[in-house]
């Protein structure tokens, strides 16, 4: 068994240091930008964070459209498919590389001074009930991680236990499936501070929460997520094909 597997196992996560190069995450970031920009040349200027919280200010639903919207973008494709990302996450999850699919990447776009979208203490396997060993990737696209520019907290070794019964809470329309959990492993919380091409590398039961971003820019981080065919309960498929009426 190789050492990151090993490590995954004992604490439910591991990081990976330069995984993605400058020039794949550059790319995908001007992917982003573009959806952002709309065609509307007059903004084409203005640096990224200055278009996301211009766009904000204009209605959230086109930030946060454009944030999904990353994972069929030639820059987010490029961005797993040149990198060793595939390799570590089945070594990771310890699988057969060609039973991993990927569901689309998406970036969180966390506002600066604006906690309405993070998410509190939570499991991912909350929100996939239908998928008990979905592995997720995180990272940082244009600067570092930090708890002052905003973060993810982590408890490490809280997967052991499995899936906890979840809290449903509304935060206007965004709803949050809260993961109860003790004094203890209050303290034992990590923030996961990494620079732009490192991962890290989580299991689905991991307990785990946004840090709010007190700094003065957006920070961006890509999430992705990946499912083991072969421990699937039953198959379904992560894309669906786009119908239109002629």
């Amino acid at each position: 068994m190789s050492s990151l597997r090993e490590k995954f196992l004992r604490d439910g996560y591991v990081i990976v240091e330069e995984v993605f190069s400058v020039e794949d995450l550059s790319f995908a970031i001007e992917s982003l930008r573009v959806v952002l920009l709309n065609g509307d040349r007059s903004l084409e200027d203005l640096e990224l964070d200055q278009l996301i919280l211009h766009r904000e200010n204009q209605d959230h639903q086109v930030v946060y459209n454009a944030a999904i919207s990353l994972g069929s973008s030639a820059g987010a494709l490029r961005l797993m498919a040149s990198s060793k990302l595939f390799n570590l996450v089945a070594e990771a999850g310890g699988c057969a590389l060609e039973a991993f699919h990927a569901m689309p990447l998406m970036v969180n776009i966390q506002l600066p001074s604006d906690n309405r979208f993070d998410y509190k203490w939570h499991q991912e396997s909350t929100f996939y009930p239908w998928c008990p060993d979905i592995l997720n990737v995180w990272f940082p696209l244009l600067r570092r991680s930090s708890p002052e520019l905003g973060t993810m907290s982590i408890v490490p070794g809280s997967h052991t236990g499995g899936q906890r019964e979840p809290v449903r809470e509304m935060a206007g329309n965004f709803l949050q499936l809260v993961s109860p959990i003790s004094e203890q492993e209050l303290e034992q919380q990590i923030a996961v501070e990494i620079n732009p091409g490192d991962i890290i590398i989580f299991d689905s039961n991991l307990v785990h929460r946004s840090q709010a971003n007190s700094g003065r820019l957006p920070r961006l981080t890509g999430i992705g997520r990946f499912v083991n065919m072969r421990t699937q309960p039953s198959f379904r498929p992560l894309y669906k094909a786009l119908s239109y009426e002629v």
